[in-house]
């Protein structure tokens, strides 16, 4: 047993840049603040941390447009509710796309909240290829380096506080991200659907 996790443990120090790159497919804000923290108490350097996970941002923003270009009607009826994604959205911001595409992909980027249904979208829209990975890139960096921040910010309290409040202070602060980023997922969602209703 003491073996397995011994060499468990190695598998994660060497494997933990590609762990960081994978991770942000599945949730990208709790991965980089979560490797924010680590960064902070000395798991991992900054320059290739920052690289993982802003690349793996990037080729997850590419991989939701490249779905919605080449998978769009397919994609939407089959898991649109699940992404929030509805014909009646993409109906309104086609109109949206073809004056401002740029300043909606940038602002989902730096809000996080509804980036899946815009790159979806614009990809479903045909969003210049160029004009979208400028964009991504451009808020990526930004949104990067915002919330790898917030993460070490994080790790600096975790070091003021006494060793037998550690575990319960990361808990605390875990709980705290995952509502955070839920209530700011559902505030956006329910926005959208009162814009929806608006003629």
């Amino acid at each position: 047993m003491i073996s397995f996790t011994h060499n468990l443990l190695a598998f994660f120090h060497v494997s933990k840049y590609a762990l960081v790159f994978l991770g942000t497919f599945a949730e990208g804000p709790v991965v980089v603040m979560t490797s924010g923290f680590l960064l902070r108490i000395g798991q991992f350097s900054l320059i290739p941390l920052f690289a993982a996970l802003f690349f793996g941002n990037f080729f997850a923003d590419l991989c939701w447009y490249w779905i919605g270009k080449y998978g769009a009607e397919k994609a939407v009826r089959r898991f649109g509710k699940f992404l929030k994604v509805t014909p009646g959205l993409v109906a309104r911001m086609e109109n949206r796309f073809n004056n401002h595409g740029e300043k909606i992909v940038l602002l989902a980027k730096l809000t996080t909240t509804l980036a899946i249904p815009v790159f979806l979208a614009a990809g479903m829209l045909r969003m210049p290829l160029k004009k979208f990975v400028s964009t991504v890139l451009a808020g990526g960096i930004a949104w990067t380096a915002v919330m790898l921040y917030l993460g070490f910010a994080f790790g600096n309290a975790y070091n003021l506080v006494p060793s037998v409040y550690k575990y319960p202070f990361l808990i605390l602060i875990f709980i705290l991200v995952v509502l955070i980023l839920h209530y700011a997922k559902k505030y956006s969602m329910k926005k959208e659907m009162v814009g929806q209703k608006t003629p």
